[in-house]
């Protein structure tokens, strides 16, 4: 796979099809509400916390958040399928513009909705596998005040986060060109990644360094001027993302066409 010309490629496209970048920038605000109120949530009820003894008012102070957590839960989970039926649309979209055809939002969204089914599972399995040890482990170093062990897990929790990237990274052109269940859909885009982590680790660093900055900048956001930069940020990101989610299928494509020579 020539990396360079599909990175070519990929930006040419979105030259020529502008309208490309919609649906990441409303997907990407949609995320950037709910950081900032995971971030206010964490900055005001659960930081101050950290390394104390919790007392009967800190409890019932925290009980108190338990809704709000949950809806923020809800919503998450809810922008999160909104992002993944968006992100499946891009294989779609790039595949017709290979082929010739014409760019269709409505069609891509019709082509990705009936496989929902399918990348949503394999989304979810691939994030929950890190994202629940790593929820348990963090909590329990909290209340505890081990500072050190929590940032011994947080970094592990990104090495793994970037392997499991790379593995899955074309997850979303596997399971929604290719694969007819979530559980295929894994295993096939595991095979890929297994057998080109070398060349995957390299787009890969897209989508794992906006997720750093994404995370940093949230827990900034109280004060004003960083709210403006956060929001401002968010726009960017949107374009690198969308950009990105281009990016994907085609690396896909350059891979099965390598195999297929």
């Amino acid at each position: 796979m020539n990396l360079i010309a599909v990175l070519k490629e990929s930006f040419f496209l979105l030259l020529k099809e502008p309208k490309l970048f919609l649906p990441k920038i409303i997907v990407a605000f949609l995320y950037g509400f709910g950081m900032l109120a995971i971030a206010f949530l964490s900055l005001n009820t659960i930081l101050p916390f950290v390394g104390g003894e919790v007392d009967p008012a800190m409890a019932s102070a925290l009980s108190v958040q338990l809704p709000i957590v949950l809806g923020l839960l809800v919503y998450t989970i809810l922008v999160l399928a909104i992002d993944v039926l968006v992100n499946a649309m891009y294989p779609v979209m790039v595949r017709d513009f290979k082929q010739g055809s014409r760019i269709s939002f409505r069609s891509a969204l019709s082509f990705a909705s009936k496989k929902f089914l399918v990348i949503f599972p394999a989304i979810l399995v691939a994030d929950l596998a890190v994202s629940i040890p790593f929820a348990l482990l963090s909590t329990i170093l909290i209340l505890t005040g081990n500072t050190f062990g929590l940032a011994i897990s947080f970094a592990l929790f990104l090495i793994v986060s970037f392997v499991l990237i790379v593995l899955f990274y074309v997850v979303y052109p596997v399971s929604v060109l290719k694969e007819k269940n979530f559980v295929s859909a894994l295993l096939g885009s595991l095979k890929i990644g297994s057998k080109n982590m070398k060349q995957l680790s390299i787009p890969s660093l897209i989508p794992f360094s906006l997720s750093l900055i994404n995370f940093g900048l949230a827990f900034l956001a109280e004060n004003p001027a960083f709210l403006i930069a956060f929001l401002m940020l968010r726009f960017l990101i949107a374009l690198v993302a969308t950009y990105h989610m281009v990016l994907n299928p085609s690396v896909y494509f350059a891979l099965q066409n390598g195999v297929e020579k």
